[in-house]
């Protein structure tokens, strides 16, 4: 899957397309203007979020890439997990992968909110082994 860093996106992003990332990534205009120069560091939890409702954008405008957490945080760019789950491509659950288009509905919101919970937990895990 094509990614573009989040700058970026906020560059070609539209105001709509701007105005829904902050709603579906529960942030702000700020927050996310101050993450994409740098001034503030993308958590795991944060840069999942982003790449939630970037790669919805993308579903409703694929010119415009979705901005992937292995692209946004510098925990996940080191995260062997979000490497092999190709950053949205495939649902890290428990032990191994399953792919998104498997699961139905419910269950795909179930498994995100448990992946949300373990995203955090496991990126430190695994950044305070590297």
């Amino acid at each position: 899957m094509k990614s573009i860093t989040l700058k970026e996106w906020l560059q070609k992003a539209t105001p709509a397309q701007r105005a829904q990332l902050y709603k579906d990534a529960d942030t702000s205009y700020m927050s996310v203007h101050q993450m994409a120069v740098g001034h503030r560091n993308i958590s795991p939890a944060k840069a999942g979020e982003i790449e939630k409702a970037t790669i919805g954008i993308n579903q409703a405008d694929p010119s415009l890439p979705p901005v992937l957490r292995l692209t946004s945080c510098a925990v996940c760019a080191e995260c062997p997990f979000a490497k092999q789950c190709n950053g949205g491509d495939q649902l890290m659950v428990n032990i191994g992968f399953i792919s998104m288009p498997d699961l139905p509905e419910a269950k795909q919101e179930a498994a995100d909110a448990r992946l949300a919970a373990l995203d955090v937990e496991q990126c430190e895990k695994i950044r305070q082994l590297l």
